[in-house]
């Protein structure tokens, strides 16, 4: 291909560039190159919203897996502590031997066997409301990102369609 000469007789790349893509514009190249580069894009741009939210799920779904851990904790103290108020004893299934040398080793009989704080109910309020947030907009992103595909996905195949039409490739009745 030739390269283009200025009236000075030094080629200038914005010439050349022009030219070429007048080129490509008349032959109707360029339009395609337009057009698969801003099919790309949206396939890009499709991708990335349906990862943002299956994350936004999954992090819903844990924040929610984790308050359910503890709400179950909260009230398996709450009946331990109800039972202990009664002055009913837990139900130990232990045999005499572990008992035994349990009690010879560990004179705490009298302390909690476990952690028994409570967390505030803001903090709880808040895990519920954001794991909720997280999933709608997580699927609200999911379901974007899947129409915005099949919607690509037929533009294509009707563009297919009309270009082997426009070529002759159809029948005629």
């Amino acid at each position: 291909m030739p390269k283009p000469v200025s009236s000075h007789g030094k080629e200038t790349r914005a010439h050349y560039a022009r030219s070429v893509l007048i080129k490509q514009a008349s032959l109707g190249s360029f339009g395609v190159v337009l057009r698969r580069l801003k099919e790309r894009q949206q396939r890009r741009k499709t991708t990335i919203t349906f990862i943002a939210g299956l994350l936004l799920n999954i992090a819903g779904s844990t924040i929610g897996w984790l308050k359910a851990e503890i709400d179950h904790e909260m009230i398996k103290v709450e009946i331990r502590n109800t039972l202990k108020e009664y002055g009913i004893a837990r139900n130990n299934t232990k045999s005499e031997e572990t008992r035994s040398n349990e009690t010879a080793t560990d004179d705490k009989s009298d302390e909690p066997e476990e952690n028994e704080r409570r967390l505030p109910s803001i903090i709880l309020v808040l895990m519920t409301t954001f794991g909720r947030m997280f999933n709608v907009v997580g699927t609200i992103k999911m379901f974007q990102a899947a129409s915005a595909f099949i919607s690509l996905q037929r533009r294509k195949n009707l563009r297919s369609t009309t270009e082997r039409l426009s070529q002759g490739e159809g029948d005629s009745e």
